[in-house]
């Protein structure tokens, strides 16, 4: 499906766009719509270009796939836009053989990108695109879009808008525009070749350049505290997907994530550790993976584990051990204080661990009036934070 317009794509709908692309299984057409326009709109806005083509390769042809013209112009020619509307729904069904001696077909075929300026003269290339534009062509900038086996289409960019602070492409722009290829070629290689499929570091990368999120590819990278990756626990990083790395402050951290827009985790993560996200960086899903099973040697299953009287001995045993007559380790004053009674400890072990396993309030659940003063304030904090209790 080619673009016949150019739609102005919030960040956040880009964003969005991007996840469900990255998703899916089996793309469609659709998907590689979706993409071409997030690849295109990034691109008009960064370099305030005037027109852009975007060309893809489809068997034996290099096809339009998006074409944009600036109002900017016919802003002087009003009469004008309708000349451009038309050149562009014409230049959308037309196809180019492969090899041919084009620019974008030579851009494609060798790799290599292409860039001109008028400050050096106008040039034969340029000369002939005025031809086939019908606006005159001041500067151009054209890069390949690289496959892994093969080149799978071009970007190119004709003058820059009247209102760019240079009036012509630089080096700087080309370096741009070239970043922008390389992380948006792999996608669209997976969407021409079925057979493609992406890496997790890839898909990192992409998501990392989408998200402005610092990539994470090696655990070298990375500095671990240890005892907060120990505090934290496996069952909250497995089931929400966040490892924390290192603490920038008493109450936020800086962690990992596969996919940072997840933010009903995250929020989750926060609620259950009181530890906000101050710094997220993008790691492939194998870092993840190679990270929880070097500092969280077994695997405990947040669905299963022991049964509620299993669990409630357990606890009531450590808590006991704590108290046992003759270990000198609490003082008789410390029984007074209603966060350190045994029974309140056990009371708040039980509601926090089924708290953290995602248990909601069932209203058969006993009472706390039972608590000396009435709820005490332990009790209180911890049922009041879970959803739905009465």
């Amino acid at each position: 499906m080619a673009t016949t317009s150019y739609p102005g794509i919030s960040g956040v709908l880009r964003k969005t766009l991007l996840l469900k692309v990255l998703s899916k299984p089996q793309p469609t057409r659709e998907d590689v719509q979706s993409v071409v326009e997030l690849t295109a709109s990034r691109v008009v806005e960064a370099l305030a270009a005037q027109s852009m083509s975007l060309y893809l390769v489809e068997g034996n042809d290099i096809c339009f796939k998006h074409v944009y013209y600036s109002p900017t112009l016919w802003s002087h020619e009003p009469s004008r836009e309708k000349e451009f509307l038309d050149k562009r729904e014409k230049l959308l069904k037309l196809k180019i053989p492969l090899g041919n001696s084009s620019m974008v077909g030579r851009v494609i075929e060798s790799g290599t990108p292409a860039f001109f300026g008028q400050t050096k003269g106008r040039s034969r290339p340029m000369v002939n695109l005025f031809k086939d534009t019908g606006f005159e062509v001041k500067t151009m900038v054209t890069v390949p879009l690289k496959g892994v086996s093969r080149n799978v289409g071009a970007i190119q960019l004709l003058n820059r808008e009247p209102s760019a602070p240079l009036p012509e492409f630089s080096e700087q722009d080309l370096v741009i525009l070239q970043e922008v290829a390389d992380y948006s070629s792999p996608l669209l290689q997976r969407f021409l070749d079925p057979k493609f499929q992406i890496s997790d570091i890839d898909t990192a990368r992409f998501i990392a350049k989408y998200t402005s999120c610092p990539l994470v590819t090696t655990e070298e990278e990375i500095q671990i505290d240890e005892k907060l990756v120990e505090v934290v626990g496996d069952a909250i990083v497995r089931r929400e997907g966040i490892f924390p790395t290192r603490r920038m402050t008493p109450t936020a951290i800086a962690a990992l994530m596969t996919n940072p827009l997840d933010y009903q985790k995250r929020e989750s993560f926060s609620r259950v550790t009181d530890l906000a996200l101050e710094e997220i960086s993008v790691v492939p899903a194998s870092l993840f993976e190679k990270l929880v099973k070097k500092y969280y040697k077994e695997e405990k299953p947040l669905a299963a584990g022991p049964t509620a009287s299993e669990g409630i001995s357990e606890i009531a045993d450590i808590i006991g051990a704590e108290y046992a007559p003759g270990t000198g380790e609490k003082a008789d004053g410390a029984l007074e204080d209603e966060e350190s009674a045994p029974v309140i400890q056990l009371a708040n072990r039980i509601v926090e661990d089924a708290y953290v396993s995602g248990a909601s309030a069932p209203r058969n659940w006993p009472s706390v009036r039972g608590c000396r003063r009435g709820p005490c304030s332990p009790c209180r904090r911890r049922l009041g934070s879970l959803r739905g209790w009465p």
